[in-house]
């Protein structure tokens, strides 16, 4: 199997901090989830920048803050996953996996002018 990555779609809600384990965190108001299954390119672009973040498990109740491994969740702009994307379908990866298409249409159909803070979270398992 290997880390497979759940791409979680956030409005981050700078308003609404939260104390996390005497870390604060930043409310992202859940707007979409993708299941991406392994994808190695996904590595550097979500390592490099850790979140301040946080969304709801689907109870409610649960603050989720980080992965499966303990890892915490990194986090990327809609446009850094859509640039990462592209790049790897046409720089070799597997251009016809099947779900790079309804990844590309998800964050593409985004009119990133009507959120407040859009990004993209990768939740390991």
């Amino acid at each position: 199997m290997g880390y497979e990555h759940k791409l979680i779609v956030v409005d981050v809600c700078e308003n609404m901090p939260e104390t996390v384990n005497g870390k604060r965190y930043f409310w992202g108001e859940k707007v979409a989830t993708i299941e991406m299954g392994s994808v190695p390119a996904f590595f550097p672009l979500f390592d490099k920048t850790p979140t301040d973040c946080f969304y709801y498990a689907d109870d409610g109740e649960t603050i989720i803050t980080e992965d499966m491994y303990g890892k915490p969740l990194g986090m990327a702009s809609v446009e850094d996953v859509i640039k990462t994307v592209e790049k790897e379908i046409e720089e070799g990866g597997d251009p016809n996996y099947r779900r790079w298409k309804p990844l590309l249409g998800l964050l593409k159909g985004f009119d990133l002018s009507q959120w407040r803070n859009l990004v993209v979270l990768r939740f390991g398992h």
